[in-house]
């Protein structure tokens, strides 16, 4: 857990935790056990259905970032990576170490201790299995580097691999790598895109309720 960044928060008074709430700035939290995630996991891949959880996620994590962004008042690409890493890792979403960060571009990182996994049932999975954290790292992301991102598992801690390590990028850099076409068989990117673009140009606090019924009729398209 990154302690001091949560002391910075409480010490400042951004972060509350009163009167049965979780606050941070403008924006309320609230703690939810990791097997929730997992249950989750395991019902989307049971209906074959992972794109869902992953537009899901990258919504969750784009407001989180939007809003803690907003409220501590970060600008640079630097702080808002920098700060979305740490928050992440102080909601509870293991242990992150960045391998590369070029701004703009895309970001490299490992999970050293993924939460997620000890209450999947592993065996039921041939593929990465920690789509809540790509998304939610995706739609973070995309405000790290000021364009739409996606993110992928490269190698899987549940599949054997000593961690879980991901890659967020913008399009243009998945498609400098050659890797667009398995990030969209992969959840579908191009049904929802044009939706994750609205709401990084349009999505605020006054259209909320809007853009979740948007999300909701996409996921029944889907």
């Amino acid at each position: 857990m990154k302690k001091t960044f949560l002391f910075k928060l409480l010490a400042t008074k951004k972060l509350i935790f009163e009167d049965g709430k979780i606050s941070l700035g403008i924006t309320d939290y609230n703690l939810l056990p990791t097997i929730f995630i997992s249950s989750l996991t395991e019902y989307f891949h049971s209906r074959n259905d992972m794109n869902k959880l992953y537009l899901i996620s990258w919504f969750w994590g784009f407001e989180c970032v939007k809003y803690a962004n907003k409220t501590l008042g970060l600008d640079s690409q630097e702080e808002i990576y920098s700060v979305g890493m740490d928050l992440a890792a102080s909601m509870g979403m293991g242990v992150y170490d960045t391998n590369n960060y070029y701004p703009g571009r895309y970001t490299k990182f490992k999970i050293k201790e993924n939460p997620y996994l000890k209450d999947l049932k592993l065996e039921k999975f041939e593929k990465p299995v920690d789509i809540f954290t790509a998304g939610a790292m995706a739609g973070g992301g995309s405000l790290v580097h000021k364009e739409v991102c996606q993110n992928i598992e490269l190698k899987c801690k549940a599949l054997g691999a000593s961690d879980c390590e991901f890659i967020t990028a913008t399009r243009k850099e998945f498609e400098k790598r050659d890797m667009w076409k398995e990030v969209d068989e992969r959840y579908s990117v191009t049904q929802f895109i044009e939706f994750q673009k609205e709401v990084f140009n349009s999505y605020n606090r006054e259209n909320s309720g809007e853009f979740v019924e948007k999300l909701s009729d996409l996921l029944r398209e889907l």
